[in-house]
């Protein structure tokens, strides 16, 4: 667990995205194993020809030649289910079937979606999609769409958004705290939300408390981990996450500091609101 940690430590972004995408795979299989040892009896890959007939359906070649090699890694081991990896995180689906099946709809109803070069790998259970740029040059976007119009950035890349899910979904130590606050509640402790103040606060807050930023943070989510803690952050409209450590008391502290200067609340899922 700890040389995982120590590698995750590493705020060196090109460092990781440089190296292979088996490689980043490897990483992604190992931590996950430190949390959950059935998760690899859970995944399934995609066949050949179901890869084929998404590849067909989605009319990629259009914009590529083939899926970006993390996708196709994704696929190859996870694509019939991943496990809860996406899934569970992102409530919704990312089984290759349910896309294919959602493409289908597409071409009856939506043709427009295939006027630009938005694959949809994921649906959200409300009906959003998740989707990257098949045109980008290097790494795209996540992409969060509604029948190929685009609503907003949701992640900064797949590998991160693989990496963010799994941190979402099973970094899970003895003491557990939700946080969550609305956009108003952000805006009576923050300045300006749009220049970065909001994830500044909470590095400095992190520091204090051994923490330290990992290299799948972005622009919408704040990720950082210290020995047996972590803490993980999501903008949205307003913001929420959570505090994990087998250090209760850290835990304590670090989440009420949290409260005080980013204007979240700790969230109790049976009383709703509640305070240390």
């Amino acid at each position: 667990m700890e040389t995982i940690r120590k590698q995750m430590k590493i705020n060196n972004e090109e460092q990781f995205l440089t190296q292979s995408s088996e490689k980043l795979f490897r990483e992604l299989y190992d931590y996950i194993d430190k949390f959950d040892k059935n998760w690899k009896e859970r995944i399934k890959p995609a066949s050949n020809s179901s890869i084929e007939s998404l590849k067909s359906v989605a009319e990629i070649q259009k914009w590529c030649s083939d899926f970006p090699e993390s996708y196709k890694i994704f696929l190859e081991t996870m694509g019939e289910s991943d496990g809860g990896l996406l899934s569970k995180s992102l409530v919704g689906t990312s089984n290759i079937m349910e896309i294919i099946d959602l493409y289908e709809e597409f071409h009856k109803f939506y043709p427009n979606v295939f006027d630009v070069p938005y694959f949809t790998f994921f649906q959200k259970e409300m009906g959003e999609e998740l989707a990257f740029d098949l045109s980008a040059v290097g790494k795209s976007n996540i992409l969060e769409t509604d029948c190929g119009e685009v609503i907003n950035v949701y992640s900064e890349n797949f590998e991160k958004l693989l990496f963010q899910s799994a941190f979402n979904d099973f970094e899970r130590f003895r003491t557990y705290i939700e946080l969550s606050g609305s956009l108003n509640e952000l805006k009576k402790k923050i300045c300006n939300l749009e220049n970065g103040e909001l994830f500044d606060i909470m590095e400095e807050i992190g520091v204090q408390y051994g923490l330290k930023k990992v290299w799948f943070s972005d622009k919408k989510h704040y990720i950082a981990i210290g020995e047996e803690t972590g803490l993980y952050m999501e903008r949205e409209t307003g913001m929420h996450g959570f505090v994990t450590s087998n250090n209760t008391k850290l835990a304590k502290k670090l989440a009420k500091e949290l409260t005080k200067h980013i204007g979240v609340s700790i969230y109790d899922r049976f009383r709703k609101r509640d305070v240390l």
